[in-house]
């Protein structure tokens, strides 16, 4: 018996050393080129709609309104998703639930190509956004299971601002690509993201797990060294939120009005800003991805910048409040100026320039937003996110709408007199008719098109169009002719073959220049909303703490009057 209790104790001991003298495995950086990668994909995906927003407008002839009502069901979707997935995340873990839902916005972003109409692309739009919308709030709960506090903010500065920002400036640049150099119809160029996200959903799942205990290649020291100081972090599963606690919380109140214009003014960079190279500044496609990618560069070096920049004031000055709020007020507060400074330039490549800088200042406080929610949230981490990003997509769906009612309403109509249009090449055969096509010289037409069809000296006929765009004029030369009204093209379908001839036409078309400095006008004042209420966040306020807090105060007053 009491060799055996040596042997016990031998085997006890040597047991203890090896543990202690094991070195952490460094499945961790596997995780955060997961989450990385992930959150690339997920820009890739969410502005891809951006680039092909022309193409589908003109094809199915809807104004920026109706443009903007597609951009709201997304946000809509996107808002009614966020707290379902943090709860879910929280009670049953990110491993599956993230995979699961990469497989499913990717698929409904291929939905579209099957649309045939307004209700169809709706549809796929909102699927595409409930299915996203679990993201973020997975990853931030990703961030507290997986990385150490003393690097978190760092790291999740490359994840959601660099890697983010980052795969949306891809994505223009990609489609700016195959859209333009390799005319690509825009249907193929989403099937393509389509199967590549699909092909990355399965890769996660075979490699990421809930947490280090949980990952068959991590070892109990790489654990150890991921909580440390945190405690809590490694309980990737069973927790549930309090909501009381947050809504009594003042702290979240500020946090709310923080994220809700932060996300008001983003929603420019998703789906506005090609959309305005190519209607307005009449850039080309392939241009317009580049332009357009470079606010989003600026977002992604920003963003990680600043969440370097937090990591270090934090250590330097051990003050984690203004370490973290002084970066949100400071990037907000230089967002506004340089908004305001692109007001005084015309040049396309001038403004996107600026905006990069707005973009840079504007995400830098970023990571200060997912710092802040992993500091109070505590075990409920991705239920908090989930709330906060709840919050900012109902600002993205406000803002679909109201951005292209600002871009309609205080957009110029020009009346058009008199206009000489020139076909763009000999009439081609078309059976026993005659084809010919025609580029007007103004886009965003508004009213009725009429004119005259001019042959040499002799000949002249009528053509019209009404409001709606339909060809309504009686003409022995035309058997039938269509217009859109988007893009200023017509065709002409001639009962015989025209000859030398031109159009002289007169309408009303909508300049939209001064519709989108009003938008940004607007943005300016909503940078500066969003600059101040980080005097008001205070991320070292736990909720748990807050929540204490007022239930103390009545027994502290009741003290006093004692």
């Amino acid at each position: 018996m009491e060799n055996g209790s040596n042997q016990s104790d031998v085997d006890f001991s040597g047991a203890s050393l090896t543990s202690s003298a094991e070195r952490p495995t460094k499945i961790r950086w596997l995780v955060f080129a997961l989450t990385c990668s992930i959150s690339f994909v997920l820009y890739l995906h969410r502005y891809s709609w951006g680039m092909v927003k022309r193409d589908i407008s003109e094809e199915f002839e809807w104004n920026a309104t109706q443009l903007g009502y597609l951009d709201s069901i997304f946000s809509a979707t996107y808002a009614l998703g966020q707290i379902p997935s943090g709860i879910l995340c929280d009670w049953f873990g990110p491993h599956v639930l993230l995979g699961s839902i990469m497989m499913l916005w990717s698929l409904s972003m291929g939905a579209v190509v099957l649309a045939t109409g307004y209700g169809s692309v709706l549809a796929a739009r909102g699927v595409f956004g409930l299915t996203q919308a679990g993201c973020y709030p997975t990853l931030s709960k990703v961030s507290k299971l997986w990385f150490p506090d003393d690097i978190r903010t760092t790291l999740q500065a490359w994840i959601a601002t660099f890697f983010g920002r980052g795969g949306g400036a891809v994505c223009f640049i990609l489609l700016g690509w195959m859209l333009g150099s390799l005319e690509m119809p825009w249907r193929t160029a989403i099937l393509i993201l389509t199967g590549l996200g699909c092909l990355f959903a399965v890769l996660f799942l075979f490699l990421f797990r809930n947490s280090p205990e949980e990952h068959p290649w991590s070892n109990d020291a790489e654990a150890d060294l991921i909580s440390e100081g945190t405690p809590d972090s490694g309980q990737g599963t069973g927790s549930r939120l309090q909501w009381s606690e947050v809504l009594g919380s003042g702290n979240m109140r500020w946090f709310f009005l923080q994220q809700f214009t932060s996300a008001y003014a983003d929603n420019v960079y998703v789906y506005w800003i090609p959309f305005f190279l190519l209607t307005t500044k009449n850039v080309e496609i392939g241009g317009a991805g580049w332009m357009a990618a470079l606010p989003l560069i600026g977002g992604a070096v920003g963003g990680m910048l600043g969440g370097t920049l937090q990591n270090w004031l934090i250590q330097k000055t051990g003050n984690r409040r203004w370490s973290r709020s002084s970066i949100g007020l400071i990037g907000k507060m230089l967002a506004t100026v340089f908004i305001f400074v692109s007001l005084s330039f015309d040049s396309a490549l001038t403004i996107v320039l600026i905006f990069a800088m707005v973009k840079f200042f504007g995400d830098w406080s970023q990571p200060a937003v997912w710092g802040t929610v992993t500091d109070i949230a505590g075990r409920n981490t991705a239920s908090v996110f989930g709330l906060i990003n709840t919050v900012g997509s109902i600002a993205a769906f406000v803002a679909g709408p109201t951005m292209g009612l600002v871009i309609e309403r205080y957009a110029e109509v020009n009346d058009v007199q008199a206009v000489r249009v020139e076909p763009l090449a000999t009439a081609t055969a078309e059976g026993d008719l005659y084809q010919t096509s025609y580029q007007l010289p103004q886009k965003n037409i508004v009213s009725e098109v009429e004119g005259d069809i001019k042959f040499g000296e002799d000949r002249q006929g009528v053509i019209k169009f009404d409001q709606e765009g339909q060809f309504v004029s009686e003409n022995s030369l035309v058997a039938d002719a269509k217009i859109k009204k988007r893009n200023g093209t017509i065709a002409i379908l001639w009962k015989e073959s025209p000859g030398s001839h031109t159009l002289v036409l007169s309408y009303e078309n909508k300049e939209y220049g001064s519709g989108w400095t009003m938008l940004f006008i607007i943005l300016g004042g909503i940078y500066l909303v969003s600059s101040l209420s980080w005097i008001f966040i205070d991320c070292t306020k736990t909720l748990a703490d807050e929540a204490g807090q007022q239930e103390g105060e009545p027994e502290q007053e009741q003290g006093a009057e004692e």
